[in-house]
């Protein structure tokens, strides 16, 4: 029993949605990976890759072997690939599991291969070329060849993908991604054209056609935040709530919360709420933050405490205690975005949707 208002409200059928609309507009030639890493965004890694499976994605994304593993002790059949570079202590799990593994260097083969050796399995890899992102990934035609060379002389590897990762596809300039894709598809044209390639994530799949190739990762605007503008109709699919627990009136010329950071200019009406940074409501926030209650706008006053907010209700009629307040999503006709909320703690939606800590209670809808 949760008896604290705050939560996340999670609409599955919206990111079922989401993910159709996406699809249809990749083509019917491009497959499909949902990205469910970082815990789906915020929405929940096993939920969400249930949800994407129903509109018959072909693949899943994971950061790491555990979020793979959940998923196949979840049931979740369709190919799982892990984006970290394959370690010697995850390397057996994968294989036991099935789950694809990212190789970056040729000294990755040589463990994996006798992981599938001792347990009799194949093992499947994809290959990462760094064509300018500085993160993970081989360089250059040299060490390609000797890459490929090793994975084709390893008994039991079994080549699936090779990939890179635009650096700069939301930037303002596409040159850079375009000099990335032309690099790739020279390092890549000599595969099979069994082994999938790889590039564009939301931003360039959306913006750039031409990076879509054999399959797109699609992640932040399967949750209804696309990074890039677009005609399509996406919407978060999360909602972030708590609930109005004092109602004070503060008379002009006192100050309010930690460190007397705000000044009452005038008699104003304050609502306390029942969230804080101890539940992912950053303390950046502090100055910028914003949260709707009876339909409207209310800003946060002072200093963002670890438990509770203070809002500026004055104004805004018929407030009460145990009133809903919304800190991201809609409510009446506004809202409040999951770029707004990043912006709002100097960041972006990405890091919004995923602030929420472990005590806010998670709520499924639909599915």
């Amino acid at each position: 029993m949760t008896l604290r208002h705050n939560s996340i409200q999670i609409d599955l059928d919206q990111l079922i949605r989401n993910a159709e609309l996406l699809k249809n507009a990749m083509g019917s030639d491009t497959r499909v990976m949902a990205v469910v890493k970082a815990d789906a965004y915020g929405h929940g890694l096993v939920r969400a890759a249930l949800a994407f499976a129903k509109t018959g994605v072909f693949s899943l994304g994971v950061a790491s072997p555990d979020e793979g593993v959940t998923l196949r002790q979840r049931g979740l059949i369709l190919p799982v690939l892990v984006f970290a570079p394959a370690m010697p202590n995850a390397a057996e799990a994968c294989v036991r599991y099935g789950l694809t593994q990212t190789v970056a260097d040729v000294g990755a083969v040589g463990f994996i291969a006798r992981a599938a050796e001792r347990l009799k399995k194949e093992a499947r890899v994809h290959i990462k070329i760094d064509t300018g992102m500085n993160r993970i990934g081989l360089r250059g035609e040299t060490a390609l060849r000797a890459m490929t060379d090793t994975v084709h002389s390893s008994p039991g590897i079994v080549l699936e993908g090779v990939y890179t990762h635009f650096a700069d596809a939301d930037g303002p300039n596409e040159s850079f991604t375009q000099d990335q894709l032309e690099t790739f598809e020279r390092l890549s044209a000599g595969f099979h054209r069994s082994v999938a390639r790889h590039a564009a994530a939301s931003a360039s799949a959306l913006r750039m056609p031409q990076t879509r190739l054999d399959m797109v990762r699609l992640g932040i605007s399967l949750y209804g935040c696309p990074p890039v503008p677009t005609q399509l109709p996406l919407k978060p699919a999360m909602r972030w709530t708590a609930e109005v627990v004092f109602l004070k009136t503060v008379p002009a010329g006192e100050t309010v919360g930690y460190g007397r950071a705000y000044t009452a200019g005038k008699d104003m009406t304050i609502a306390t709420l029942s969230a804080g940074y101890g539940d992912g409501y950053h303390r950046r926030a502090s100055a910028a933050g914003k949260v709707l209650i009876g339909g409207e706008f209310a800003p946060v006053l002072g200093r963002v405490c670890m438990d509770q907010i203070m809002v500026d209700v004055t104004g805004i009629p018929g407030v009460f205690v145990g009133a809903e307040a919304v800190l991201m999503g809609s409510q009446g006709a506004k809202r409040i975005t999951p770029d707004e909320l990043g912006l709002s703690f100097d960041s972006i939606a990405y890091e919004a949707l995923l602030a929420p800590s472990s005590r806010v209670r998670r709520i499924w809808i639909g599915g």
